[in-house]
C-alpha cells in the first residue's frame, strides 16, 4: 500500500498527464475523426471494460473486498 504522501503525488502526476493529452488533443486532433473512433464504441462497453480493470487493480493489490 502507498503511504499518503505518495498517493497524493500520484494523483497530482496523473492530472497533470491528462491535462497534457487533453491540451494536445484540444489544439492538433482532428475532432471529427476523434469522434469517428470513439462514438463507434459503445458506452456500455467502456464502462464495463473500465469496472472489469477497476475490480482486477483491486484484486491484485490485496483491497479485495
Amino acid at each position: 500500500m502507498l503511504p499518503p504522501r505518495k498517493v497524493q503525488f500520484e494523483a497530482q502526476k496523473r492530472e497533470n498527464e491528462n491535462l497534457r493529452i487533453r491540451t494536445f488533443l484540444k489544439c492538433n486532433a482532428d475532432e471529427e475523426k476523434l469522434d469517428r473512433q470513439f462514438k463507434s464504441v459503445p458506452l456500455e462497453k467502456v464502462m464495463a471494460m473500465e469496472n472489469s480493470m477497476y475490480y482486477t487493480i483491486r484484486k491484485r493489490r490485496g483491497i479485495w473486498r
